[in-house]
């Protein structure tokens, strides 16, 4: 949404997952236990970590056709690559991404499953993840610039 400047406003770390937890109550229990584990560090929380959590999280869901709650949390994953600041975009890759490609812990679904679910930006990163493991292809956005 553009402020009175006409500027997006960006996701930051600290609010990240905010809109997470409003439309995915059931995490909250991951959030915070992760919160606690980290409380030291509580100025820098490796979110990168949570993200594999939460990747493992939507890999019940998957196997347990919860298909919505999984659109849902991936609409909030387009909001972090398409307005995040760059923390939020690259743990949204790497972090979410990357995980839902490679942590799974399902056992009756793949994680090809996903790529139907993904909106576009999502989609997008989601091939490049796939590229950069199976040639090497560097995680840039390689899109020209309008």
């Amino acid at each position: 949404m553009p402020n009175l400047l006409g500027k997006k406003h960006l996701i930051t770390k600290d609010k990240m997952f905010d809109p997470l937890l409003a439309i995915c109550p059931d995490f909250e229990v991951v959030w915070l236990s992760f919160v606690d584990q980290w409380s030291e560090d509580a100025d820098d929380l490796p979110f990168y970590l949570l993200l594999l959590d939460l990747s493992l999280y939507m890999s019940e869901l998957l196997d347990g056709d919860k298909e919505d709650e999984i659109s849902a949390i991936l609409s909030v994953a387009e909001s972090w690559l398409l307005n995040g600041d760059s923390y939020v975009r690259e743990a949204a890759v790497v972090g979410l991404l990357e995980g839902l490609q490679t942590q799974y812990s399902g056992q009756r679904k793949s994680p090809v499953e996903y790529i139907r679910l993904l909106p576009p930006e999502c989609r997008y990163w989601w091939g490049k993840v796939e590229r950069f493991w199976s040639s090497g292809e560097l995680l840039i956005d390689g899109r020209q610039a309008t």
